[in-house]
Formats: structure tokens, C-alpha cells, sequence
């Protein structure tokens, strides 16, 4: 998808040599072996696989898992979103930097679900 290969061009023009470790969610109809592909390109130190919430539209975490294994990615399953946190932020993830992606809904959980508190200009 085109979307996905502009975020990991983005990722890898603005961070050059930094590590990634992504956290992915997405809905049952999108593509997510061709996502996944362009996520390789970034040669994330992990891939964490999760559901953006309990919706029936929601990938569940396995399949993702299942579809970046194929592709010889480093990663694991969360059952839910804080899961999914934790093994982001874990011992592989210190100083690597999070990217939350997949869907509007991923980056609307994370947000809802984030200790950083929004500062208005």
C-alpha cells in the first residue's frame, strides 16, 4: 500500500540508522502482507501485532503475526493494546523509536490510551 511506503520512506529519510519497532494493528480488509512488506524495508527491531479494539472489523493480532513471520519479521502478539505497549517499549524497544501504525483506529487508541498529555500552542 501506498500509504505504508510513504510512512517508512518518511521513517527512514527523517531517522537515518535509528532503530524501529512497530506496532501494528489493522482492519480485516486491508492488506496486510503488502503493508507488512513495506514495514520490512525499515528492518524494524520488532513488530508488535495487535487488535485496535474488539470491533468485529479488526485483524486479529495472529493473523498479522502469522503474515509478518512469512516475511522474516521479529514478531509477537498482543492480545490487547496495553499488551502491545508493554513488548513495544520492553527491553528490545529502549532507545528504539515507537511507531504506532495500521489503521486511524491504532493511532486513535494509542492516543486515547497514552500518558503523554497534548499541549495546546
Amino acid at each position: 500500500p501506498k500509504s505504508a511506503k510513504v510512512l517508512v520512506d518518511t521513517l527512514i529519510d527523517l531517522y537515518p540508522g535509528r532503530e524501529f519497532v512497530f506496532v501494528i494493528a489493522m482492519a480485516k480488509d486491508k492488506d496486510v502482507g503488502s503493508f507488512l512488506a513495506e514495514v520490512a524495508r525499515a528492518n524494524p527491531k520488532k513488530v508488535v501485532c495487535t487488535s485496535a479494539d474488539e470491533h468485529s472489523r479488526s485483524c486479529h493480532q495472529d493473523e498479522i503475526l502469522k503474515s509478518a513471520q512469512a516475511l522474516g519479521l521479529p514478531a509477537v502478539a498482543a492480545a490487547d493494546f496495553q499488551e502491545a505497549r508493554a513488548l513495544a517499549k520492553a527491553k528490545e524497544g529502549d532507545n528504539a523509536l515507537l511507531v504506532y501504525t495500521g489503521s486511524f483506529r491504532t493511532v486513535a487508541t494509542f492516543l486515547k490510551q497514552s500518558p503523554v498529555r497534548q499541549q495546546n500552542a
